[in-house]
């Protein structure tokens, strides 16, 4: 279990990262439609590194 790990956490975050950038290409127009959307791009950051970063984390996994 413990070498899937650090893959299965990879791949979890790469896919919360593609969602990501979905809402922050949608962000914008919705922003011109009305002042209430939040800045996702800012809230949601740490998903917009490179998979070099997830790999080096060691903490992301509580035992």
């Amino acid at each position: 279990m413990e070498a899937v790990g650090p893959y299965r956490q990879l791949y979890v975050l790469q896919i919360i990262r593609y969602w990501v950038e979905v809402l922050g290409e949608l962000q914008y127009p919705a922003m011109q439609v009305s002042d209430d959307i939040p800045h996702f791009s800012e809230v949601l950051a740490i998903f917009n590194n490179d998979d070099s970063y997830f790999r080096s984390r060691k903490t992301w996994e509580k035992l």
